[in-house]
């Protein structure tokens, strides 16, 4: 029963990620025979401002998309736990865009970034105002690029709202009783018992911020002026435009690397704000 999936597995995950690596060591571009370079194409990395700038912009991508993600998921479960009417219908109305692919994702809000037809732009006309060029422009793509993501939070929405069911009621009417303000539940109450879903939330959101590629490629393809070229959107441009294979596989290995860092140091963070009601951690 397991044979299936152990030989998906290293057919379609495990054999790709070894040859990935043997051809960071390389010089490869398909049509000729390759060359191996050893630690060549990692030094030509260390030196590329583009690969520099795009490590930055996928880390402000991921940074401030996945903070205000986590805040804006947390707010629309806390809203509708408090919701007495039409909670299945908002529930399924938040969560309905996580359904869709990258590329539909991406035409549907390239479209509502539109600096002519777009619906932003056109709701800043009725209220008088002249929206920027959104995607067009490369002080404002990246922002744009960020706030799509929170279109798309219907998973974390619902597991903070699961979450929050799952706390005792009668730790609030404690709180209550003792004359707690509703910040203060928030604060002393709810945010340490939905800790654990707040770090996973937390870890999902960094690994998708590091995955993303097909929504911003189809609305930006890294542009204006790599304003928004995530390290996904260069690893496909040197690899599949440039036929840089050997160089774009080095760069994705910096990318795995810089991924498993940054969710360990997180992991390792997380035991000063992580309660777990049986006092384990991990």
């Amino acid at each position: 029963m397991l044979a299936p999936w152990l030989l998906g597995f290293l057919i379609f995950t495990a054999g790709p990620l070894v040859a990935s690596l043997f051809l960071s060591f390389t010089d490869y571009d398909v049509f000729d025979p390759l060359h191996w370079l050893g630690l060549q194409n990692f030094r030509i990395a260390l030196h590329d401002p583009l690969f520099w700038n795009s490590w930055k912009v996928t880390m402000v991508y991921g940074m401030v998309g996945t903070f205000y993600g986590l805040v804006v998921a947390l707010a629309a479960a806390l809203l509708l736990f408090q919701a007495r009417r039409m909670s299945g219908f908002w529930r399924t109305l938040l969560y309905f865009p996580t359904l869709l692919g990258g590329a539909a994702e991406g035409m549907i809000m390239g479209g509502v970034w539109d600096p002519q037809a777009g619906l932003v732009n056109g709701v800043l006309r009725l209220m008088g105002l002249t929206g920027p060029h959104w995607l067009n422009d490369p002080q404002w793509a990246l922002s744009a690029v960020i706030l799509m993501r929170y279109w798309t939070i219907g998973t974390g929405m619902l597991l903070f709202l699961g979450a929050r069911a799952a706390v005792d009621p009668e730790l609030y009417e404690a709180a209550q009783l003792d004359g707690a303000s509703a910040f203060r539940q928030l604060r002393h109450i709810t945010l340490p018992m939905i800790s654990p879903i707040l770090l996973l939330n937390l870890i999902l959101g960094v690994v998708a911020s590091f995955q993303a590629f097909a929504q911003v490629y189809i609305m930006t393809q890294g542009g204006p002026g790599n304003s928004t070229d995530l390290l996904g959107i260069f690893i496909y441009r040197q690899s599949f435009q440039n036929l840089r294979l050997g160089y774009g596989s080095a760069v994705s290995w910096t990318l795995f690397a810089g991924m498993l860092i940054l969710t360990l140091t997180i992991l390792g963070g997380s035991r000063r704000f992580t309660y777990y009601e049986t006092g384990d951690k991990l």
